[in-house]
């Protein structure tokens, strides 16, 4: 039986885990990076286009850009959310000098339900870690009574689906 690591000896394997992780990960956007040069087509000077996007009849054509520190960003994005509005006509209302809500016809987004969105994503991982347990069960017996395999699987599929929808509701990486 082998010896319990000590705190340095774990922090050390845990940095080192982490520092292979990271060259495994700058090694695939390299070889993405590469592939998507490869397939790119040879660019071909032409003369310059205006970019357009959205109408032509588009009332609103001047950008206005300005840098915010995270605190302020987080505050701002979340009275958008809870709003239900876009960020950009929330900025808009509040530089005219107003302190209401953005007119109904900014209204896009539906507003998210946070509380209730953590709340779910912790429930998925109990449900993650109960089928955890029966896979493990199956994989030590060689089956588990009454488990039909492809629904259990599929079952685990659509576990991973809802986990990664709501970790992008809540914006945040899985």
């Amino acid at each position: 039986m082998s010896q319990p690591l000590d705190t340095e000896q774990q922090r050390a394997r845990f940095r080192e885990k982490a520092a292979a992780n990271r060259a495994r990960e700058e090694a695939a956007r390299a070889k993405i990076a590469a592939r998507r040069a490869a397939d790119a087509p040879p660019v071909v000077p032409t003369e310059a286009k205006p970019r357009r996007s959205g109408t032509e009849t588009r009332q609103r054509t001047k950008l206005i850009a300005f840098r915010v520190r995270v605190e302020e960003y987080a505050l701002y994005r979340e009275e958008a959310n809870r709003q239900g509005v876009h960020l950009a006509d929330l900025a808009r209302v509040r530089m005219k000098g107003g302190k209401g809500v953005p007119s109904l016809r900014s209204v896009t987004l539906p507003p998210i339900e946070r509380k209730l969105a953590v709340q779910l994503l912790g429930q998925l991982g109990k449900l993650g870690s109960n089928a955890n347990q029966i896979a493990r069960r199956a994989n030590r017996n060689g089956f588990v009574d009454g488990l039909d395999l492809d629904e259990f699987r599929a079952a685990m599929n659509v576990l991973v689906e809802m986990r990664a929808a709501l970790f992008e509701v809540l914006g945040r990486a899985p």
